[in-house]
């Protein structure tokens, strides 16, 4: 299966929002929320 540009246009953009969100997350609950 190839994917074309616009595919993966997209999933890099989901990409760069995941591992944003995840920073963000970080930041916010440096030590995780289990630990809360």
């Amino acid at each position: 299966m190839k994917l074309n540009q616009y595919d993966e246009y997209i999933l890099s953009r989901m990409n760069i929002l995941l591992q944003s969100q995840s920073l963000l997350f970080q930041n916010f609950y440096p030590d995780g929320l289990c630990n809360s």
